[in-house]
């Protein structure tokens, strides 16, 4: 516990909770019933790798072999959960900014759907962020890659056909 509280500490004084308060952060956390800032889910999750490493060493001292390679195995997937995090969490922050962006850029160009379409991108980054967090875990999304692209291609057809019966006079 007192690895944990350190790294609290030294988070909090690097101002984490200010920025994650700042870029979302920590509003996602509480939409998500969490209700610890972000220095104190870091510290968190630092104390339990410790410990793993520490039950780690247990099991090879004991020479049990099947749970040491269990515990191996489960330290090495580690780096790709907290990746995945990492990734969702830019994702999420990059397309709250992007929202914001379009918003912005629709509404000064006087577009009535403004708000519809920042929502659009936002949920579009999001879940390419999602699907890329997933690759990170080492799962096998290539059929819901497939099934957004062929959406995306869609839609994209379906606004150059559009686009193309509109303009047929002009062209």
């Amino acid at each position: 516990m007192a690895i944990e509280k350190l790294v609290v500490r030294f988070l909090k004084l690097a101002r984490l909770d200010a920025v994650s308060e700042k870029s979302g952060i920590a509003n996602v956390l509480l939409k998500g019933d969490i209700h610890r800032t972000l220095s104190e889910l870091i510290g968190i999750i630092v104390y339990w790798l410790i410990m793993l490493v520490m039950i780690l060493a247990v099991v090879n001292i004991l020479d049990l072999e099947v749970a040491a390679g269990l515990l191996n195995s489960v330290i090495l997937y580690v780096p790709n959960v907290i990746a995945a995090i990492f990734i969702l969490v830019l994702g999420i922050f990059f397309a709250s900014i992007l929202a914001t962006t379009v918003r912005t850029a629709a509404s000064n160009y006087g577009i009535a759907q403004a708000k519809g379409l920042a929502k659009t991108a936002q949920v579009i980054v999001i879940v390419f962020t999602a699907l890329e967090a997933l690759q990170q875990l080492r799962l096998d999304v290539s059929i819901f890659t497939m099934v957004i692209q062929a959406i995306v291609f869609a839609l994209a057809l379906g606004f150059a056909i559009a686009v193309g019966l509109g303009c047929k006079d002009l062209v």
